[in-house]
């Protein structure tokens, strides 16, 4: 039972805040703030924790870069043959073996 206790004071240790923020928002935001907080039936600092959390998450590199064109107003690359090999490396592999064994292929990706 001794092992038990220990288990659960250290389990329960690990989830202990020790840092505190503090900020200031105006009247308005505050009450919109606890009524999402009342709807959802959490706290406002879990809320903002989850708020945080997913604001500060890693971010996927292709979508940022498709956003930063998008802001800046450069087209996007098209997706083709030349530019996205991935997409078609089944074509592009049945292709370079057909060359190899002498024989005519069509078109990759068809």
């Amino acid at each position: 039972m001794c092992d038990l206790w220990y288990a659960v004071i250290q389990h329960t240790s690990n989830f202990t805040m020790s840092n505190a923020l503090s900020i200031r928002i105006p009247p308005d935001i505050e009450q919109r703030l606890d009524r999402e907080v009342a709807r959802l039936h959490t706290t406002k600092s879990k809320y903002v924790q989850d708020l945080l959390k997913l604001a500060l998450e890693p971010k996927d590199p292709v979508a940022l870069l498709h956003q930063i064109r998008a802001d800046l107003g450069i087209a996007p690359t098209p997706n083709s043959a030349s530019t996205d090999r991935s997409s078609n490396t089944k074509a592009l592999v049945k292709e370079s073996i057909a060359r190899k064994l002498g024989r005519a292929t069509s078109a990759p990706g068809q």
